[in-house]
């Protein structure tokens, strides 16, 4: 059995290269837009090339959670690079990815949030697409939805809509949106 070495040095610069590969196959391969905010620890195998897994702190720019990244990269003078496996592992704060965005009830927790922001503004948006979105469960569930909304002028922009549900009320109430 091959040995697993931890890593000393998660700030060496193969270490990034491999987590920034990660982070981009993972995108590419699930159209999302996480960032790599640091490599937090690292360890690396030898076998017919190199398996690196590798724990991130990423940022798809609302939330922040923790990722594993498998990749394994092949010997020299072919070097290559192969996504193994990319996990969530942790999300801070208490919220989980919502898994299916196209879900009806994830679109009408959108379309409320919208909404519910018109009443208080002089320009009114139109939901146009849900970008991604988290639950909380607390009292309810709170979703934190980003969204992309059309003014009337026809400009769009992105927003990230909190919105605090208790479906056992018929309750919803729009905590932030911004």
């Amino acid at each position: 059995m091959a040995e697993v070495v931890r890593h000393q040095d998660v700030n060496d610069s193969h270490i990034h290269e491999i987590a920034v590969f990660a982070i981009n196959e993972y995108n590419k391969q699930e159209s999302k837009n996480l960032t790599l905010i640091r490599v937090e620890s690292g360890e690396q195998q030898v076998v017919a090339g190199m398996n690196y897994r590798l724990r991130l702190l990423v940022n798809d720019g609302c939330w922040t959670a923790k990722y594993e990244a498998i990749v394994f990269e092949s010997l020299p003078p072919k070097s290559s690079k192969q996504l193994a496996s990319f996990r969530p592992l942790v999300y801070v704060c208490g919220w989980t990815p919502v898994s299916d965005i196209n879900d009806p009830h994830i679109h009408k927790v959108a379309e409320f949030a919208v909404s519910e922001q018109n009443k208080n503004q002089t320009s009114q948006l139109s939901l146009t697409e849900i970008l991604s979105g988290m639950t909380q469960v607390v009292e309810g569930i709170n979703y934190r939805l980003m969204l992309v909304a059309k003014d009337e002028h026809g400009n769009f922009g992105k927003y990230v809509a909190t919105v605090w549900e208790k479906s056992w009320l018929n309750f919803m109430q729009l905590i932030s949106f911004y």
